[in-house]
């Protein structure tokens, strides 16, 4: 994170923001694009976003093209997976034993591992018996390829 350190929570603003306060952060943000920042309010807020990048497009006096191409690109993929009966207990063994290259494990929410230059999080719903995949990489199909290693995992553990 371009020698910033990056505190994770688990999904939900109310827990970013408690983070934040922890912390004493500057700035957080949410995988939905809500952005956070306590010098304008407590709350996630797209158009703070809007706000901070046309402050930048402003000071930097380049078109939004250029500076987006500067950044690193990488490709986010979703998915949801059926899980029937399986605890998300055994669905995380599964998931340690095909991501045996893991650099990194969080298990905060869900179980989010962290590889070379990639990342897959899976969690589970609260909702219906289903899992959540989101697995991002500089390709796409790294990216699917990642995806599609969770699935069949848990697939596998379906069988």
């Amino acid at each position: 994170a371009a020698g910033v350190e990056v505190y994770r929570t688990p999904v939900g603003e109310a827990h970013v923001a408690t983070e934040m306060d922890r912390v004493n952060s500057i700035i957080g943000g949410e995988g939905n694009g809500g952005v956070m920042l306590p010098g304008v309010h407590a709350n996630r807020d797209a158009m703070v976003g809007i706000g901070l990048i046309l402050s930048m497009l402003a000071t930097q006096n380049q078109p939004l093209s250029v500076l987006v191409s500067r950044l690193p690109q990488y490709t986010l993929i979703k998915r949801k997976t059926p899980v029937g009966t399986l605890t998300f207990e055994s669905i995380q063994d599964s998931l340690r034993q095909v991501f045996t290259d893991a650099q990194n494990i969080d298990t905060r929410d869900g179980m989010r591992i962290d590889l070379e230059e990639s990342w897959i999080h899976v969690r589970p719903s609260n909702t219906e018996p289903i899992v959540r995949i989101f697995a991002e990489a500089k390709s796409k199909p790294a990216a699917q390829e990642l995806a599609e290693r969770a699935t069949m995992a848990i697939k596998g553990e379906q069988a």
